[in-house]
């Protein structure tokens, strides 16, 4: 009988209840079938049973155990390179038996033909080079040479990358040998990590912004230059800064603590607080005291589109209070919503 055309495996995700998976290739016998969980093999008759073996249509793997949610299950074909039959001299020469050592031999085809061609290849019609001997391959970084593409060994050895990339990390300037260049006439290249130091975040520094997580460090490291608050909820203690350049995108401050100012402001001058939702956490304390943002003295501010939420106790609200003369000049307040 022909051997159909078959792909020899067949890929799962688990949902933590399907204990029955497919597989639609031909097995010869029962250890022609490797079983993967998660990358790990699988024991027939331990783990799992399975039907449908010699079948052209293949069968049915079933598990004892469902496989975990989001679990990866693999069905594959591995044949043992082997040949068991043996043919005696005058002997009966069984179609059956012939039929299915050839179909063995092409069973095993289909499963190199596959590994092959998830393989690395040289394009046609270029010829394999020699890869450098064991010994000049050790500890060492394989390049090519820039004339003939022949395979080489370079001068630096695994530890030597290694450190590199680990030291350009820790300094953050893995993004310098890449260019940015911005779409339009005119733009000129910068490096990527100019690029993505415009916009700083808080979560640059560690925030996670759900509502519930202590965001106060990621905060206040932040806040040493002009930051920008994406969207999420930021839970924090006070903060208290002598400048700030703020901008909210669908992002909202929560106090962490019922009393406290929330953010204040000494001697900031040129601060811009904008676009940000401030929430109080006074949990209807008539006691609590502590406003959402506190300026003691400054000039050149501005404070625009805020939402000052959580308005009750003891102080809400924007605070301007002087600690020296003159006080708080060229001050722009606009857009300020409380509830």
């Amino acid at each position: 009988m022909p051997v159909e055309q078959q792909t020899p495996f067949n890929e799962y995700t688990g949902n933590g209840v399907t204990t029955v998976f497919a597989f639609q290739f031909q097995v010869l016998i029962a250890t022609d079938l490797a079983v993967f969980v998660d990358g790990a093999i699988k024991a027939n008759g331990t783990d799992y049973t399975i039907t449908g073996v010699g079948s052209q249509q293949g069968g049915q793997v079933t598990f004892s155990a469902a496989p975990a949610s989001g679990a990866d299950v693999l069905l594959a074909r591995e044949m043992v390179f082997a040949r068991d039959t043996d043919y005696q001299t005058n002997g009966d020469l069984r179609e059956a038996v012939l039929d299915r050592d050839f179909d063995r031999i092409w069973l095993v085809l289909q499963g190199i033909a596959s590994s092959v061609g998830t393989a690395l290849r040289l394009p046609f019609p270029e010829q394999a080079a020699a890869l450098p001997s064991f010994i000049s391959r050790r500890d060492r970084i394989l390049g090519f040479n820039s004339v003939t593409g022949v395979p080489e060994m370079t001068s630096f050895t695994m530890t030597q990358v290694a450190s590199a990339i680990a030291a350009a990390y820790g300094t953050g300037s893995t993004l310098d040998a890449l260019t940015f260049l911005q779409a339009g006439f005119g733009a000129v290249p910068r490096t990527a990590q100019d690029k993505s130091r415009e916009l700083r975040t808080p979560q640059d520094y560690g925030a996670i912004a759900n509502g519930l997580s202590d965001d106060t460090d990621a905060l206040n490291k932040a806040f040493v230059g002009p930051v920008t608050l994406t969207k999420g909820i930021y839970l924090g203690n006070p903060f208290a800064v002598s400048r700030l350049f703020l901008k909210g995108i669908d992002a909202e401050i929560k106090k962490l603590d019922s009393s406290g100012n929330i953010i204040s402001l000494d001697s900031a001058d040129n601060s811009c607080i904008t676009d940000i939702r401030i929430r109080a956490n006074k949990g209807g304390n008539a006691d609590a005291s502590g406003h959402h943002i506190a300026v003691a003295d400054g000039k050149e501010m501005s404070f625009s589109n805020i939402d000052i939420l959580g308005a009750e106790g003891k102080g809400a609200g924007l605070l301007f209070y002087p600690n020296a003369i003159p006080f708080q000049e060229r001050i722009i307040v606009t857009n300020i919503r409380g509830s």
